[in-house]
């Protein structure tokens, strides 16, 4: 396999200086053949743009705030 063969997906940038770690698989035939129907290598620009938005972001981030604040209040440290 040649470095033209490998096809890496992912919607995040690398950062430089962070070390990663691939499992790469190997298979005879794929489960299901892509057809026009469930080809998604096309990206709904439109949901990752949602997905990925500044207030989308901190609406995560104010729910994972409120998770962390519950579990240090169980434990009786806030």
């Amino acid at each position: 396999m040649s470095e033209e063969d490998i096809n890496i997906f992912s919607s995040l940038r690398i950062k430089e200086g962070i070390e990663y770690e691939f499992i790469v698989a190997e298979f005879d035939e794929p489960t299901e053949k892509i057809t026009k129907e469930n080809d998604f290598a096309e990206r709904d620009f439109d949901f990752e743009t949602s997905l990925f938005s500044e207030e989308s972001q901190w609406r995560y981030k104010l729910q994972e705030f409120h998770r962390l604040e519950s579990i240090l209040k169980e434990r009786g440290e806030i």
